[in-house]
């Protein structure tokens, strides 16, 4: 929780957890739909080719003024399949609230066991209390032939005897009862604890006054059709950015796909709290969805072949895409005081930076290769050729430069040109995830 005194805001998270496959996306996509049929709210989704969230799904949502607060709620999901551990205590951290999302078909009984012990664990990792963090539970696909008996369920995991809600998330049965009660119950526990909230919020008419609000956001709830896909849309709503990365990645070594998965998610994460109040959202969520589907490109290209040629030539495509950029390379050493061996380049013949040598020391590129970390300069001429201007990086505006591995082999190389867009921190973040794929696939 986020109170900003400044502004008159509340900042509430509220993160649904679940099995996969149990609703939780779906939720989020049908209450979106119901809230905000316009679209003008951006909601971030980001699957695998079988249909399942693999790092989270963001909708920001203004509930109104409150006791004379804005208060903004942050939706968050986590993605249900077991290997994703790291990503599912990641999007926990700094939760005010849980629902979560049982399949009520008897085959996912032992996965909705699973799943709420992983939950007890991620809560705790996070230093949250299992016992008093506000926590709904929402028994979900109760249209199921055979479904399990509520009772059944709420034996097996309301371990707190807390409320429970019935749904059919993809009609929208139970989605905004579901969404209501665990607003009451996030805004009672935080009016109870806050000093600073509780002179401006009565825990005791909280429920009266949440209702209300609700019943104003939604003045016409027709009967709700299953979620569609929808393209982007000008309110910055991705519905459906599929990619295969999970379903690719479920065969790596649980040390590297976790060490991969938590810079993944620390990016998108950053990501969206920039959609959630940034002016640029489109730009934004345009870019973001670049980069998941060059990224699950890679995933699985790496998975199926050890070509590193194959994978150096996709990897400069894939970023040139997602950046919008055309000038670039990957070079590799050679071994001696030599221009480096260009694998691959685009927008010039060669590389601009391994034209430039010096006898005895060999190219620039060759230097920042030995230099053995990323490098993003904005001043070529300056920093890199000691105030001598060269024909060859005549047009250039920026460049990054990032080893590709931790042999330092392989080095990716980035030019922005005058007139285009310039390099920026965030693209050394984006780099460095790719550069984490390419060094999986040579170390495995």
């Amino acid at each position: 929780m986020q109170f900003s005194s400044a502004d008159k805001a509340l900042y509430v998270k509220i993160v649904y957890y679940g099995p996969g496959i149990s609703g939780k996306t779906t939720n989020l996509e049908t209450l979106h739909r119901l809230t905000d049929p316009g679209g003008r709210e951006p909601m971030v989704s980001l699957k695998t080719s079988g249909d399942r969230t693999l790092f989270f799904d963001l909708l920001p949502f203004d509930l109104g003024r409150l006791y004379g607060l804005d208060v903004r709620v942050k939706l968050y999901t986590v993605p249900g399949q077991v290997q994703y551990d790291t990503t599912r205590k990641q999007v926990l951290a700094g939760a005010d609230s849980v629902v979560f999302v049982a399949d009520s078909d008897p085959k996912r009984r032992d996965a909705n066991v699973q799943m709420m012990r992983y939950l007890k664990n991620n809560l705790q990792s996070n230093g949250l209390d299992p016992e008093t963090i506000p926590l709904i539970f929402q028994w979900n696909k109760r249209d199921l032939v055979g479904a399990m008996d509520p009772a059944e369920m709420s034996q097996q995991l309301n371990w707190r005897r807390l409320p429970e809600l019935e749904a059919v998330a993809t009609v929208g049965t139970g989605v905004i009862e579901t969404f209501r009660e665990i607003t009451i119950a996030t805004l009672e526990a935080l009016a109870a604890r806050a000093p600073g909230l509780s002179q401006r919020m009565d825990a005791a008419t909280i429920r009266e006054e949440v209702t209300q609000q609700f019943a104003a956001l939604i003045p016409q709830q027709q009967p709700a059709r299953a979620a569609e896909p929808v393209a982007v849309a000008a309110g910055g709503y991705v519905h459906q950015a599929s990619t295969g990365a999970a379903a690719a990645g479920e065969d790596d070594p649980a040390s590297g796909l976790d060490a991969l998965l938590q810079h993944a998610v620390q990016a998108n994460l950053a990501m969206s709290e920039r959609l959630a109040s940034g002016p640029d959202q489109d730009v934004v969520l345009a870019r973001a969805r670049r980069e998941r589907k060059a990224l699950a490109r890679l995933v699985q290209v790496a998975r199926v072949t050890r070509d590193l040629a194959a994978l150096y030539k996709l990897a400069l495509a894939s970023v040139l895409g997602a950046l919008e950029l055309k000038t670039g390379s990957v070079l590799v050493g050679t071994g001696s005081q030599q221009p480096l061996k260009e694998v691959v380049a685009s927008g010039r013949p060669c590389d601009p930076l391994n034209a430039v040598v010096a006898q005895g020391i060999g190219s620039v590129a060759t230097g920042l290769l030995e230099r053995g970390e990323p490098l993003l300069c904005h001043d070529i001429e300056g920093e890199l050729l000691f105030g001598q201007p060269h024909e060859a990086t005549r047009g250039l505006r920026a460049v990054l430069a990032c080893p590709l591995d931790r042999s330092n082999r392989a080095l990716l190389m980035l030019y922005s040109e005058q007139g285009s867009r310039d390099l920026e921190p965030d693209d050394l973040q984006f780099v460095g995830l790719v550069a984490g794929i390419l060094d999986l696939a040579v170390s495995g």
